[in-house]
């Protein structure tokens, strides 16, 4: 631990951070003592009309660009965000930094994200709901930091934290036992899927 750069600020600005920015799927998280980062995808609609790359200065993302103006000059967890737009690639990349803190995120967008760049065992509707569990997650660990400080005193606690996507080679295996054990579990007079 780094006693001179302390988590658990940084922590609570990035979860509000995530929850004013938008429900979007989070990557990854990544906490590095008072760093914060977090690659969030945006959903298929946020953007509204969309447009394709590849991007020239003559040809910007003007779909990107607009939904950074938008927000440019609103706060933020209470802090005023910085945009930049990436149109180096096929797609763009918005990136965020909250002024005045090491709270960064990147969005990238949904055709950027595949199951196999976050490793999820697949991509649909479940990664409307990851957002809040998430957040809820940094919520708990933050409480626990500070709870942690509250009682050993001393000087607040700085630590390293990493949420990604680990690859799970059995998940297609217990989802199809899951499956079958659920198929003989349904109500008489009913039937499962």
């Amino acid at each position: 631990m780094i006693p001179d750069r302390p988590s658990t600020e940084a922590l609570i600005t990035g979860k509000v951070f995530m929850d004013e920015i938008g429900a979007f799927f989070p990557v990854s998280v990544t906490l590095r003592g008072d760093e914060f980062g977090a690659v969030l995808m945006m959903r298929p609609g946020d953007l509204g009309h969309r447009t394709t790359g590849p991007y020239t200065p003559d040809r910007p993302p003007t779909d990107a660009t607009n939904w950074a103006q938008l927000r440019t000059g609103f706060g933020m967890a209470g802090r005023f965000p910085r945009f930049r737009v990436d149109a180096s690639g096929m797609w763009p990349r918005i990136h965020v930094e909250l002024l005045g803190t090491a709270v960064r995120g990147l969005i990238v967008m949904p055709e950027e994200v595949t199951a196999e760049s976050v490793n999820a065992p697949y991509l649909g509707e479940w990664q409307e709901q990851v957002s809040s569990s998430v957040r809820i997650a940094l919520d708990w660990i933050a409480g626990w930091l500070t709870a942690c400080h509250h009682r050993a005193g001393g000087t607040e606690p700085s630590i390293d934290l990493d949420l990604a996507y680990r690859p799970d080679d059995d998940y297609e295996t217990r989802l199809a036992a899951d499956r079958r054990a659920g198929a003989g579990t349904h109500p008489a007079g009913t039937r499962g899927p």
